[in-house]
């Protein structure tokens, strides 16, 4: 969307084109979400099927938009709506097949304040419990650190067996 929106074709850094995808948004105020821009989550009735999010209608809401002048601005909030609608949709449908009330948000996308805030919110608005990071990054930062404890434990473990 960042490609195709902000025209951007080539990136001088990691996450530059979803940088400023959200700074484009950054003064749009929160609104509901259009259903045309939401990812449409797709589980099949086959058990342990993986829930996959099909962009089909969002790709469409997007083109229809520019088509009709309707502001950079406005479609990168939209777009960030969709995105977070389409990924608690999808918890919701896991939580029906699991059981599960909990949800992890990590990952280097959580970067984005106004994707991390619209999940955020919309997971507990379904009720579920929402653990974030607070002391080291969702990034790949935070899996370096998650690498080194463990590294750490296995040290100190094989350490302790001598």
């Amino acid at each position: 969307v960042a490609a195709v929106l902000l025209r951007r074709r080539v990136v001088d850094y990691e996450a530059q084109a979803a940088i400023e995808l959200e700074g484009v948004a950054v003064d749009c105020a929160d609104e509901a979400c259009r259903p045309e821009y939401t990812l449409q989550a797709d589980s099949s009735s086959v058990p342990d099927h993986p829930i996959t999010l099909r962009t089909e209608s969002l790709w469409q809401a997007v083109c229809q938009d520019l088509k009709q002048g309707v502001s950079r601005e406005k479609i990168a909030c939209r777009f960030h709506a969709g995105v977070a609608q389409g990924y608690i949709a999808a918890a919701v449908l896991a939580r029906e097949h699991s059981g599960l009330n909990t949800v992890a948000l990590s990952g280097g996308c959580l970067h984005n304040h106004r994707l991390a805030r619209l999940l955020r919110v919309g997971l507990e608005e379904q009720g579920f419990t929402v653990l974030r990071h607070r002391q080291v990054s969702p990034g790949d930062g935070g899996l370096s650190y998650g690498q080194a404890v463990v590294a750490a434990a296995r040290l100190n473990a094989s350490g302790a067996e001598n």
